[in-house]
């Protein structure tokens, strides 16, 4: 994004595409993606990345850690340590980044800008790490390792053991109701089976059948967490686009 275009707005509307959350201290998310240089040329700007940098970083880390502990219950810590480094190492990192086209939202001082600095490995790794300090305090840990797990992970299934209450956090990170469940009962009482659908945001995002009613309403909120979060996908791909076209004009 050429630096005539750059906007706050613009800024705070990719990464909740990106991310899901909707930032609530502007000034925040804008220093998160302020580059050293800009700041230098522009005194009084709010500062840049630096500091978020360290502390996404540590954010990172112990959100892979977590996660990779949790689900993989039998290798040694010796390959655990293996994983998480590799995962949070800055070539994976950077990686991450110029898929979500993060460089393309920084501000970039015009000598950095001129020379590539949006789309050079060690900017794009320290805006995602300087993100996620950021999003560790609008949103806290919780939260941040949630968005880190489904960036960093997402390719992996949802291996979570408590769907439901993914489905209802996901609605309330986003000021979004408590999804509502519908169930009914089919078949003979020897043979009884219940469907279920849960509804976000007055529409039907899952369905689940099972031979019992939390087992149905469960299968139908992982159903719903994969229809969100691949909606939200198509979404971030198409804000993509839209860039690139800005880009090309």
């Amino acid at each position: 994004m050429k630096m005539d275009n750059w906007n706050e707005n613009d800024l705070l509307d990719a990464v909740e595409e990106i991310t899901g959350h909707r930032f609530g201290n502007l000034e925040l998310l804008v220093r998160a993606f302020t580059h050293p240089s800009y700041a230098n040329e522009n005194p009084g700007s709010g500062g840049d990345y630096q500091r978020l940098e360290y502390l996404g970083d540590a954010v990172l880390d112990l959100a892979v850690a977590e996660y990779l502990f949790q689900t993989d219950l039998i290798i040694r810590e010796g390959e655990l340590t293996e994983r998480r480094v590799a995962l949070v190492c800055g070539t994976n990192l950077a990686r991450q980044a110029r898929e979500l086209e993060l460089g393309e939202l920084m501000r970039l001082g015009r000598g950095e800008a001129e020379s590539g600095g949006a789309y050079r490995d060690s900017n794009l790794e320290n805006v995602f790490e300087a993100l996620f300090g950021a999003l560790f305090i609008d949103a806290g840990y919780h939260h941040a390792a949630k968005i880190a797990r489904e960036l960093l992970f997402e390719e992996l299934p949802d291996q979570s053991a408590n769907p439901k209450g993914d489905l209802q956090e996901y609605c309330h990170n986003r000021g979004w109701k408590e999804p509502l469940y519908e169930a009914a009962v089919e078949g003979p009482d020897h043979r009884r089976l219940y469907r279920a659908r849960v509804i976000v945001q007055g529409r039907a995002v899952g369905e689940g059948v099972d031979t019992s009613k939390k087992g149905a309403e469960t299968l139908a909120a992982a159903e719903g967490l994969e229809t969100l979060r691949a909606e939200r996908r198509k979404k971030r791909e198409s804000r993509r686009k839209s860039r690139r076209r800005k880009r090309r004009r």
